[in-house]
């Protein structure tokens, strides 16, 4: 007879060995977890986060409460490898509000971490090949946000309320396309989110004081430097917006914000200067062979379909191996140190885009990381220079040349 879901994958992630202990890097990731899904966390305790450990000081992330504390105590006591954030957990929507946390926690732990990073449970993360790709970044030590970057529209939030308590402002938002094409005109703006808000919505109300649009990191990746986490998690405003996004998906009983396109928000009406490094759509494939196959520049599998077997103690031999293949095929090749599409933003006072500065783009020359069949498992392979950046140094051939110019464009 089947165990209960629950107890299934417990059961399972408390009988996983310890990883092997790690000193702290130059980066903090905080894997964002759903406390009762513990098939995913010894899924990946077994196939990428032994990568991870190597290059990074890595924690699975939960809410400070007790449904989530009750759901780990296990895997805390035996693996010693999740932080528990104030934030509320155990529902989808207090997703934004956590990874909000994350960052705030990140901070205070880990003083020697210059980026901070956040990923979710459902994916897989090439760690090392993330490291080198951090060292292309051209101003680390600067407010950058790091990502599969892409536009979204929303209101600032408002705590309006009607004269019978109830608020004013709703969920709503809008997408507003990938980065790279810039951010276009509010009245583009897709509808998305809970209300089928696009950007035709009138500003200058109780509803919507003021419409901006920001880039935010689609998907279940995203990198800050520590500048940029700083100023996030000093900011009032970010503050108050997540509280009221946990508050109203609560009382919706659904997602009034998505997890990524909160944090872009917050970015936005936080930082009045952004450095931007986008990733791209080649760098993040569904957990498919054909999707790999397409690049050999892949650093995120996301998500891992699991079909229902984290709550089937019958099926989880089957979700591991799913986990090991998408893990071992993602590196069959040395991974390809592509350009990044770097840029500055600059977000003026009452106007609902931003200026954008592009960078020109340097190519990398280097290829991180051996495949499953090419000899060493994850080694290194690099230019004539060994210009690789995968101990957090710059890519040597990633220096912009002397005098190089920026274009400044309006989108």
């Amino acid at each position: 007879m089947p165990i209960s879901s629950h107890a299934a994958s417990s059961e399972l992630a408390a009988s996983q060995p310890p990883l092997a202990p790690f000193s702290p890097k130059r980066l903090a990731l905080g894997v964002m977890v759903v406390p009762s899904n513990a098939a995913y966390r010894a899924a990946a305790r077994q196939t990428w986060l032994n990568d991870a450990i190597k290059h990074a000081t890595v924690r699975f992330v939960a809410g400070d409460v007790p449904c989530a504390r009750e759901a780990l105590q296990r895997e805390v006591d035996l693996h010693h490898d999740i932080a528990f954030v104030r934030s509320d957990d155990c529902k989808k929507w207090h997703s934004p509000a956590k990874v909000h946390a994350w960052y705030t926690y990140a901070l205070k732990q880990y003083p020697d971490a210059i980026w901070i990073a956040k990923m979710e449970d459902d994916g897989i993360l090439w760690t090392k090949a993330l490291v080198g790709l951090l060292g292309q970044v051209r101003q680390p030590t600067k407010s950058v946000y790091f990502g599969m970057m892409q536009w979204q529209g929303g209101c600032e939030h408002s705590e309006a309320r009607t004269a019978g308590g109830d608020e004013v402002q709703g969920c709503a938002g809008c997408w507003g396309g990938w980065f790279n094409n810039g951010a276009q005109a509010p009245r583009h703006c897709m509808p998305m989110w809970r209300e089928r808000w696009s950007g035709s919505v009138k500003d200058k109300v109780d509803a919507c004081p003021r419409f901006f649009l920001a880039p935010f990191a689609c998907g279940p990746f995203e990198a800050r430097s520590r500048h940029l986490a700083l100023a996030v998690s000093r900011c009032e405003y970010a503050e108050t917006y997540f509280a009221a996004m946990s508050r109203r998906g609560d009382a919706k009983k659904d997602w009034c914000v998505s997890a990524d396109g909160g944090q872009g928000h917050a970015v936005g009406a936080c930082v009045k200067q952004l450095h931007i490094a986008d990733l791209g759509p080649h760098r993040q494939k569904y957990a498919t062979e054909v999707q790999l196959n397409a690049s050999h520049a892949v650093l995120v599998v996301h998500p891992i379909k699991s079909k229902g077997a984290e709550f089937d103690s019958r099926r989880l031999p089957w979700l591991l191996d799913q986990w090991r293949h998408m893990w071992n095929y993602q590196r069959r090749a040395p991974y390809e140190l592509r350009p990044l599409t770097e840029a500055k933003l600059h977000f003026r006072h009452n106007e609902t885009r931003p200026l954008v500065e592009r960078m020109a783009t340097f190519a990398p020359n280097a290829v991180l990381g051996k495949g499953a069949g090419g000899g060493k498992a994850n080694g290194v392979k690099a230019s004539s220079k060994q210009a690789a950046g995968i101990s957090g140094r710059r890519l040597a051939s990633a220096i912009p040349p002397p005098g190089a110019a920026f274009s400044v464009i309006t989108v």
